[in-house]
């Protein structure tokens, strides 16, 4: 009788220290999910930060440069006017005039990540 009352005890301990193993287990788990999702929240977090001063160093860059672009379109027109004042080939003018189609072009493409 004692010694089955033994048994019936270690039994019920047996079960709770099971039971506690198992709890320990889903908080580890938990635990170590938990920190994978905060270090995924700050990368997350950093990429945006990037991604906004990056986008903010092209709007200044394009800003900057806007008046660069009117002034090679001012030359160009320039070099037009001249050269068929000259009755020269105006088709030299082809590679400049590109370029600019070109840079406006890109330009396009960064307004259309900003609307």
């Amino acid at each position: 009788m004692k010694e089955q009352i033994l048994n019936e005890i270690a039994e019920k301990v047996m079960v709770k220290l099971a039971k506690h193993e198992v709890e320990l287990a889903l908080v580890d788990d938990l635990n170590n999910l938990s920190q994978k999702i905060i270090s995924l929240d700050n990368l997350h977090k950093k990429e945006i930060e990037d991604y906004n001063k990056l986008l903010n160093n092209i709007k200044q860059s394009i800003s900057k440069n806007s008046k660069l672009s009117i002034d090679f379109l001012g030359k160009i027109k320039d070099a037009e006017m001249q050269a068929k004042g000259l009755g020269l080939d105006i088709k030299f003018l082809d590679k400049y005039k590109k370029t600019l189609n070109d840079y406006y072009e890109t330009t396009k493409k960064i307004d259309s990540i900003f609307k």
